[in-house]
């Protein structure tokens, strides 16, 4: 087994087999995934051998709302992105299933290819994948991508109280950064690594673990913040990304728009959240 990131293994496994003790019919039908490929997509992976679309030099996945609207902002801005498939987990039977599907309680991922940068695909992931759902996600995505020569970005959010620390975390100036790579992944991170006892769990963890055990390029960010919701200090913070690998490699321009962008990003949410304290 992996030990480059040995705490989240177990937990994961954990999770897996306490739904499948308690409920094993509901937690079977919750775990599944589907992958909607666009039909131009479906025709390329049509002509290859393995039926997998190839030529992938970067996939950045944006995990939850802070992560979504960063990438938003800073790499999807110039708009030359087109939709190539979603990702459904979780939805029952009478639920709509389309990649036109654009409504505010949508549960899908969508991956987005870059019609400007050769290589370069976008999975944003604006709501939450669940645990028991997170290894078909993984497993149904990836199988259809040819990950050999690419270079995997996993970009999330966290709650700074999660964070196991000698030093208080009154003390610590969040949000801030923390980094998990796999064996292959040959770059240095921008920002240290993930310290022990500290784990990850969920789809972060079910992305790496697929990652090192196939020998991709994969690295994590995780944002620890204090911020119960989304703010423009949690989005910025995975500002030192645009100059990392393997983001660093694509010509992303500074975006004059940036400010009003991220303003428009947390009012949207803000307006969303029901919760008030």
């Amino acid at each position: 087994m992996a030990t480059f990131f040995g705490e989240i293994l177990p937990v994961t496994s954990r999770a897996f087999e306490d739904d499948d003790d308690e409920e094993e019919d509901d937690t079977f039908v919750g775990s599944s995934s589907i992958v909607f490929w666009s039909k131009a997509v479906q025709a390329e992976k049509a002509k290859d051998p393995k039926g997998r679309l190839s030529k992938l030099h970067t996939l950045i996945i944006a995990q939850g709302p802070a992560a979504s609207g960063f990438i938003q902002t800073y790499v999807m801005e110039d708009k030359t992105f087109e939709r190539v498939a979603g990702v459904f987990s979780g939805i029952s039977d009478e639920a709509v299933q389309t990649l036109e599907q654009l409504g505010k309680s949508d549960e899908t991922c969508y991956l987005h290819r870059s019609t400007s940068t050769t290589g370069l695909m976008v999975c944003q992931c604006k709501t939450e994948v669940k645990p028991d759902q997170s290894f078909s996600w993984v497993t149904q995505l990836f199988s259809g991508l040819d990950l050999s020569e690419c270079y995997v970005c996993v970009l999330a959010s966290t709650p700074s109280s999660d964070y196991k620390s000698d030093v208080p975390i009154s003390e610590l100036q969040t949000p801030f950064l923390r980094a998990l790579k796999t064996a292959r992944f040959g770059g240095t991170p921008v920002c240290p690594i993930l310290e022990q006892p500290n784990m990850v769990t969920g789809l972060q963890a079910q992305i790496l673990t697929y990652c090192q055990v196939h020998s991709i390029r994969a690295v994590l960010y995780l944002c620890y913040t204090e911020s119960m919701f989304i703010d423009i200090h949690t989005i910025t913070a995975f500002k030192p990304l645009l100059k990392a690998t393997p983001i660093k490699d694509f010509p992303i321009q500074n975006n004059p728009k940036a400010e009003k962008m991220l303003l428009q990003i947390v009012k949207h949410h803000q307006n969303q959240n029901l919760l008030y304290i």
